[in-house]
């Protein structure tokens, strides 16, 4: 039998045992501290005494605190993006993870995870409408415009919450769909890439999403709608048979 001598190993430090500590890293928005500081104010003494939640979003993300134009139409514009339909993946997902696990700390992780891949969609799709603002001309791009009444209708009522500020948005008009409105809307508080309305549309449909997947209990799974539209595939062959004649 042959036998085979065992040679240590040596194991070289890597990049993350060869770097600095971590205290040297260096924070770009927040500064940690007895009085941390928020792009330079601070957040004890000034903003969370006298901002709202949302203004620090803002902050964040900008650099700047906005105005009470922008604060108050992002209030509005968040609020408009709170409520995901029943039927959203985020509002199944979060439900059906409750009722099979009923552990609530899954539920939030799986409603964060699925709120931020739906939001990650929509900001994608809303991206042309970035690009034509920022560019803007004073035409309205007839690619944003529709005659569904529904969306229509949120429009006017997005219009009519933000009131007199309205007029300040660049590319907002009555005739244009409530994704474009919405992104017009965010554009005016300073949030101008995918990414920051990604983030703020996770934000606004996350707490609705966990607290409805809360209210699921494992006895309903039996009775829970599961049963969706068959996908369909344009690309397949035909199920038609053949008409064409054969010799």
């Amino acid at each position: 039998m042959t036998t085979h001598k065992s040679t240590a190993h040596t194991i070289k430090p890597g990049p993350f045992e060869l770097s600095t500590e971590t205290e040297r890293l260096v924070s770009h928005i927040v500064q940690p501290g007895n009085n941390p500081t928020v792009h330079g104010y601070a957040l004890y003494e000034d903003l969370a005494k006298h901002y709202s939640p949302n203004d620090l979003e803002l902050l964040s993300f900008t650099g700047e605190l906005p105005s009470d134009a922008q604060s108050h139409v992002y209030e509005v514009t968040r609020s408009f993006m709170m409520a995901p339909p029943p039927g959203s993946a985020a509002n199944q997902a979060a439900a059906i993870t409750h009722m099979l696990n009923r552990d609530e700390g899954a539920t939030v992780m799986v409603a964060i995870q699925m709120c931020a891949n739906e939001a990650k969609h929509w900001a994608e799709q809303q991206q042309p409408v970035l690009d034509w603002l920022k560019n803007y001309s004073s035409r309205t791009a007839q690619q944003f415009v529709t005659n569904d009444t529904e969306s229509l209708s949120a429009v006017s009522a997005l219009l009519d919450a933000i009131g007199d500020h309205h007029s300040q948005i660049t590319g907002i008009a009555e005739n244009i769909n409530i994704d474009a409105a919405l992104t017009c809307a965010l554009h005016f508080c300073g949030l101008k890439h995918a990414a920051h309305l990604q983030t703020v549309r996770c934000l606004a449909g996350m707490p609705a999403v966990v607290a409805e997947g809360l209210c699921w209990q494992p006895k309903q799974l039996m009775t829970y709608p599961t049963r969706l539209p068959d996908f369909h595939y344009p690309d397949a062959p035909s199920s038609k048979p053949d008409s064409r004649s054969t010799s």
